[in-house]
């Protein structure tokens, strides 16, 4: 005879601990909604300043603000020249690459995680990779688009970059003219088309380039390419001892220049006035006609005709002792015109 056994009592559900029954209903996805947004806003900000500056008369005078509207005319000159487009092109071909080779990587990956085998983990560890793309791209495409080759300094002209070369403190001077030269051949690597024209400096402080043999060692320690220049500045020039305060000493200098660093090599001019006297070792600048070089000095290289056909930059303090303005610029267009009919003269 069959002995039925009694059903055990039933326990109560334990009730869940405090922490579980506080539980996130967000969904995983729903936590990168912040990083989102600063990614989105981070992309966006850089196309909106862009398109401001596209629309707007931006030049060195006011590139921290101030901009004037002039609607679509900068678009109609970068349309206008064949650069822009081959280097538009270039653009265009370089996010292609990326894009392409960023979806055949995650379709190889993912291909290979749906079948699970020894290569999955080894897959599993690349997608780190895979995920550390789309900001690569990003990277990539804004570097080609702000360099050299890019479309902004196509459509903005740029010639070259002017650089200081450094300073060698109370160290060795050549030694640091040596290390200044490599790290400038480490830059022209960064592109094949820009030139970079160092700067001659007034000397203070163990500037590097205060001499024209410094210039010389500088660009032939870089390697002495076609797109290795200089920049003379005029303030800086009296300050470290070259006397260019009128025309026929301005021409004096010149000839030394070719003569140790060769005039094919200046690329650039910035002309400034001198707070400080001859061989003062001392960059301060001030308004055009109103220092050291006076009204002699700064006509006589507004005018001077070896100068003719070089970018020229005046970086002021205007008259104002603040920027530059439309009335330094009269003055300066004055100044060339006065050098030009006096030379003519002769």
């Amino acid at each position: 005879m069959s002995q039925v056994l009694p059903t055990p009592p039933q326990r109560a559900p334990e009730p869940l601990p405090a922490a579980r029954r506080g539980r996130s209903t967000i969904p995983p996805l729903g936590f990168g909604v912040p990083a989102a947004v600063v990614l989105v806003a981070m992309a966006i900000y850089p196309l909106v300043v862009l398109f401001q500056m596209s629309v707007s008369d931006v030049g060195p005078s006011n590139i921290v603000g101030g901009w004037s509207l002039v609607g679509l005319d900068n678009f109609a000159d970068a349309l206008g020249n064949s650069e822009t487009w081959y280097a538009l092109w270039r653009t265009l071909g370089l996010c292609a690459v990326l894009l392409a080779s960023n979806l055949v990587l995650g379709f190889v990956c993912g291909s290979v995680l749906a079948e699970p085998g020894r290569g999955s983990n080894v897959v599993l560890g690349l997608m780190v990779f895979i995920w550390a793309l789309p900001p690569l791209v990003s990277g990539s495409v804004w570097k080609f688009l702000l360099d050299d080759s890019g479309v902004l300094n196509e459509a903005l002209g740029a010639v070259g970059v002017v650089l200081h070369a450094g300073s060698a403190l109370k160290g060795d001077p050549e030694g640091a003219v040596k290390r200044a030269a490599k790290a400038i051949a480490e830059a022209l690597k960064e592109s094949d088309r820009c030139a970079l024209h160092v700067e001659n400096t007034a000397g203070a402080g163990g500037t590097l380039g205060r001499t024209f043999e410094e210039l010389a060692a500088l660009i032939d320690g870089a390697g002495g390419g076609k797109r290795l220049g200089a920049c003379l500045d005029s303030c800086h020039l009296l300050a470290s001892g070259y006397d260019i305060r009128t025309a026929k000493g301005l021409s004096k200098v010149l000839d030394e220049f070719d003569r140790v660093v060769g005039f094919d090599r200046l690329g650039s001019l910035h002309v400034n006035d001198s707070v400080t006297a001859l061989g003062s070792n001392r960059d301060r600048h001030a308004p055009l006609g109103e220092g050291e070089l006076g009204a002699e000095g700064c006509t006589a290289f507004l005018s001077e005709p070896r100068f003719d056909g070089l970018p020229c930059v005046f970086e002021g303090p205007g008259t104002t002792g603040e920027g530059v303005e439309a009335v330094d610029m009269a003055i300066a267009w004055r100044m060339r015109a006065e050098g030009l009919k006096a030379r003519s003269r002769r």
